[in-house]
């Protein structure tokens, strides 16, 4: 059980690094919406990924890159270091900064399982 639960939060963990790296590479450009693309793509629509959705509170791609890659290094550190301990029960809401900073819609739902 110990074993599955870390390996399932770093899998989440990693999808939204590397949401955080597309949406850096983005970085300049200022989002119009709270539904972003991680990845640009001509149109998302044609490739398999979509662009990596997310949603995101900040409109700025570069700040909001680096915060998701925050809170995914966050929380690959902290499940290796607190599985033990009673902590763990606190992870749900990393998930969700996750996903408001624009961790995508996969890696909350991974993580909140």
């Amino acid at each position: 059980m110990k074993v599955s639960t870390v390996i399932l939060m770093t899998y989440a963990a990693i999808i939204g690094f590397i949401h955080g790296v597309g949406e850096i590479l983005q970085a300049g450009r200022q989002s119009n919406s709270f539904l972003i693309h991680a990845l640009d793509v001509a149109d998302p629509d044609q490739v398999w990924h979509a662009g990596l959705p997310a949603f995101s509170i900040i409109p700025d791609f570069l700040i909001s890159g680096i915060i998701t890659i925050l809170i995914s290094i966050a929380i690959i550190i902290l499940i290796n270091v607190l599985i033990e301990s009673k902590y763990l029960m606190y992870f749900p809401l990393l998930f969700m900064l996750l996903f408001l900073f624009g961790g995508g819609f996969v890696p909350p739902f991974i993580g909140l399982i």
